[in-house]
């Protein structure tokens, strides 16, 4: 019979917080999501993605490894490690990486548009405009994606997210991998 697929969910912002280890038991965890609640301001990305590949590289090599990452495209707080390094290592444990990615500048731009309309507050320009210019530093996610031939999708607002994910999932389902492995595992030449 064909195993249920495990699943592991971490959560971060400037610290990566490990919120279900591997399990097959969706329900609860369905639920946990429900009610998470937003952390601070940061977004250590790399510093997630490399917690999850630990997580990934721990478990038996013969189960396929997925990491899909739900942030903002850019990295702001990671401490421990560097896209090169994350790239590399993601590479060598066969690991695709699936993002699925939103913009804070356009979040921040919108709500600053909303608060404009209303007569109280005045808009925050600023804000966005800085976020913009953080945004073009490095787009994080895509970088990864593409060194692990895995997809980057932008969304919106929840039904593009709800979209984007379904076809991620889709994908994700539809893959094989394919592997060659000499009956001589000594490294040099083989016939």
């Amino acid at each position: 019979g064909a195993s249920k697929s495990e699943v592991c969910v971490l959560t971060f912002d400037s610290q990566v917080h490990l919120m279900q280890d591997f399990t097959t038991d969706i329900a609860p965890l369905s639920e946990r999501l429900r009610v998470l609640a937003p952390g601070d301001s940061g977004a250590a990305t790399l510093d997630a993605v490399s917690f999850g590949m630990r997580m990934l590289e721990a478990r038996p090599r013969d189960h396929r490894r997925v990491l899909i990452l739900i942030s903002e495209g850019r990295d702001h707080g990671s401490h421990s490690t560097s896209v090169a390094a994350v790239t590399e290592r993601l590479t060598i444990s066969n690991v695709i990486f699936y993002s699925l990615t939103f913009s804070p500048f356009k979040s921040a731009f919108m709500n600053g548009l909303k608060s404009y309309a209303r007569p109280d507050q005045s808009p925050d320009f600023l804000g966005p405009v800085k976020e913009s210019v953080g945004g073009l530093r490095h787009n994080v996610t895509e970088t990864l994606a593409e060194s692990t031939a895995g997809e980057y999708r932008m969304f919106g607002d929840q039904r593009s997210f709800e979209s984007n994910f379904a076809m991620l999932s889709n994908d994700i389902r539809g893959q094989y991998l394919l592997s060659f492995r000499p009956k001589n595992p000594k490294p040099g030449p083989h016939t």
